[in-house]
């Protein structure tokens, strides 16, 4: 008798732990996130952005050449209007600041496939192809890598026939205690990309965010 409840228990506590190991399969399945589906959490995360106001300081170190640093005052409202106040000329890489920038050039796009994942610092980072249209003829790509915890852009690299393009990173701060902004933004060219078919890195750091406040559309006007 005490052989055959022994078995019986043993039966009981084996497909108790089939259907757990069931479940959490089934369970890892469903909370798996596709390339498309980070990426669009990654954008979400400014729709609630209808503009702001920063001072951003921009320090570019480009070969040959030696240019001071920056400081100006950025002005952007969505979708796409954009004011850069400088007193003199510098280089402001938009497609960087303007996330809504970043979605057009992923929607020109049609394929996001998830290509890898890892930790950084203790923190989940995903990477993320996006390519052409199979039938397009291109042969350009963006490689971007997402935070897991927060869906922050963390780094994008553009390619063009298997050549590197740029490279952006962001770090970021939160503003008023619910909005994720740039704090810094590392913009790199190593294939002379840069004004002057030079090569080089611009540095843009940013202080004294203000966001949607309600910027008039004349601040944008004639610019």
């Amino acid at each position: 008798m005490l052989s055959t409840a022994m078995g019986s228990k043993r039966l009981r506590l084996t497909v108790l732990w089939t259907i757990m190991l069931v479940l959490l399969g089934a369970s890892s399945g469903l909370c798996a996130l596709t390339g498309e589906e980070i990426i669009r959490k990654a954008l979400d995360l400014s729709r609630e952005i209808k503009d702001y106001t920063a001072q951003v300081t921009v320090t570019m170190d480009i070969e040959k050449a030696d240019v001071p640093v920056r400081h100006i005052t950025i002005y952007y409202k969505h979708p796409n209007k954009m004011h850069v106040e400088s007193d003199s000329l510098v280089f402001v890489p938009k497609a960087a600041i303007n996330l809504h920038s970043l979605g057009s050039m992923i929607t020109k796009r049609s394929r996001c496939k998830l290509a890898g994942q890892k930790e950084v610092e203790g923190r989940p980072v995903y990477m993320v192809e996006v390519l052409p249209p199979e039938d397009s003829g291109r042969d350009d790509r963006l490689v971007v890598w997402v935070w897991g915890d927060r869906f922050t852009v963390h780094k994008m690299q553009t390619y063009r026939g298997g050549q590197q393009q740029f490279e952006v990173r962001w770090v970021y701060q939160q503003v008023g205690g619910k909005y994720w902004m740039p704090q810094w933004i590392i913009f790199s060219a190593p294939t002379g990309r840069l004004p002057g078919g030079k090569r080089g890195k611009v540095t843009l750091y940013f202080s004294k965010i203000e966001v949607n406040t309600g910027i008039a559309d004349t601040v944008f006007e004639g610019k």
